[in-house]
């Protein structure tokens, strides 16, 4: 007869908890949640079939476009995204005294996230905006509007190295917004605690401790599908200098060399820059 633990686990005759046993609410829940995960997946793009046409023709002058700022508020009637009408006017908003290339940019971005009659209208204007405005927009565009132009390049990239760099793109910058929104909620107006680790690792993070190769070898990946992503490798290099030159989660990791818990790792290795000794 089974013994069964607190953990609600069933030990054999000799006590060993069975390998790959788990409660069946445990499995249940999980089950439960990958399924509504599945119905969200099914549902990301809302079908609007009666969308209107808010963009402009395709051989618009993008050139123009960059030259022009946004010097107006637009009245906004109702705050429903799901209303094409609303939704650039909210845009128009968020740009003011940015350029109109960039809100065409983003309202694009807004088409091709939704089924419309308009779709191939808007991913041709996207595409030309990140093949004749590439310069521009890599030096003007946001940390948010790259991420939504690389999940575009996912969503609707020409071949897979397109998808694969958009993919690539869009976890890796939406994974350290997650963090360092965290970090910033858990250590506001404190300093990092940076000597209260144990065993030359980080609590939390079993298997790595900073001087690790570990984000170096993020970062080549996130540079070697840029390197052969096609367009969406254009997005993809500015986040990635981006972060580069940012304070994030890899410049206070490599900060830590200097902390003598870790000044004794044999290699230290930065995160973008390679080992140091």
């Amino acid at each position: 007869m089974c013994e069964k633990p607190a953990n609600g686990r069933q030990k054999d005759k000799e006590g060993s908890v069975r390998a790959g046993s788990k409660p069946k609410t445990e499995r249940t829940e999980v089950s439960e949640a990958l399924r509504l995960l599945d119905q969200r997946l099914s549902q990301r793009f809302s079908n609007q079939p009666t969308a209107p046409d808010l963009l402009p023709s395709i051989d618009v002058d993008l050139h123009a476009l960059s030259l022009r700022l946004i010097g107006e508020a637009s009245q906004v009637a109702n705050r429903r995204r799901s209303d094409m009408i609303a939704q650039r006017q909210m845009l128009t908003n968020s740009f003011l005294g940015r350029s109109e290339l960039e809100l065409l940019h983003a309202l694009a971005i807004s088409y091709l996230r939704r089924n419309t009659p308009h779709t191939e209208k808007a991913w041709t204007i996207f595409r030309r905006i990140w093949v004749e405005q590439s310069e521009f927009m890599t030096v003007r565009t946001t940390p948010r509007w790259l991420i939504s132009a690389l999940q575009t390049f996912y969503d609707h990239g020409e071949d897979a190295q397109e998808k694969i760099a958009g993919s690539v793109g869009f976890l890796y910058g939406n994974l350290i917004k997650v963090y360092e929104t965290e970090y910033a909620a858990t250590r506001r107006n404190k300093p990092p605690e940076l000597k209260n680790y144990r065993n030359k690792s980080v609590p939390g993070m079993s298997g790595f401790k900073p001087g690790d190769d570990i984000l170096i070898n993020i970062n080549v990946l996130v540079l070697d599908a840029a390197k052969s992503g096609g367009l969406a490798a254009k997005p993809l290099m500015a986040l990635l200098e981006v972060i580069a030159s940012s304070e994030t989660i890899f410049q206070r990791t490599d900060a830590l060399h200097e902390i003598e818990t870790f000044a004794q790792h044999p290699t230290f290795t930065l995160s973008f820059r390679g080992r140091i000794r």
